[in-house]
């Protein structure tokens, strides 16, 4: 078990539960701020778009 399932196995208070989710959320900003992430962000929806045309054609 990860450190993070360890964590989010255990029992929280409401206050705990809103700590948690301001940090996802601010983990998941950062994240998306990322170059890496940005350009693997854009890659994959030039790959989506283009099956959804084969799709349709």
């Amino acid at each position: 078990m990860t450190e993070l399932e360890a964590a989010m196995a255990r029992p929280v208070n409401e206050n705990e539960l809103k700590v948690r989710f301001e940090f996802f959320c601010k983990s998941m900003i950062n994240a998306a701020r990322d170059p890496e992430v940005q350009a693997d962000y854009q890659q994959w929806l030039k790959e989506k778009r283009q099956r959804e045309q084969q799709e349709v054609l």
